[in-house]
């Protein structure tokens, strides 16, 4: 009986030292995938307000925003947004325009900045909604 007692607190203190490394390895490896997702969606944040400056650069110098998307410091930020995970639409015409960027595994939430100025969660941006809200 003895024996069968002292195994069972063996295998019980091996199992337990197991768990110990299971959560010293995995615990890591999930906060890692979280702060690597809020990275990158903080990146996306960062691209559109660079987005919103060049978009009033564009205007100064062309006198309108027709054209904005075929602007190559345009094209490089949209393309930075996409290798961060999200997804950016840019709409404009001449006189206005409105992009609007979703975040990297938050599909529900969109952030968006127009030419009146507006920067923040909205999905009203669209090809007949030229505009944030």
């Amino acid at each position: 009986m003895d024996i069968k007692v002292k195994n069972c607190e063996m295998l019980f203190k091996c199992l337990a030292v197991a768990a110990v490394f299971a959560v010293c390895f995995f615990a890591p490896i999930a906060v890692s995938r979280v702060v690597t997702r809020a990275a990158r969606n903080s990146v996306i944040l960062t691209d559109m307000s660079s987005l919103k400056n060049w978009a009033e650069i564009y205007e100064l110098r062309a006198g309108t925003y027709e054209g904005l998307g075929d602007d190559m410091d345009v094209q490089r930020v949209l393309g930075d947004i996409k290798a961060q995970g999200g997804d950016c639409v840019l709409y404009e015409n001449s006189k206005n325009y409105c992009a609007k960027a979703s975040f990297k595994e938050i599909k529900k939430k969109d952030w968006c900045i127009d030419s009146f100025g507006y920067s923040g969660s909205s999905s009203m941006c669209s090809e007949g909604n030229i505009k944030c809200h």
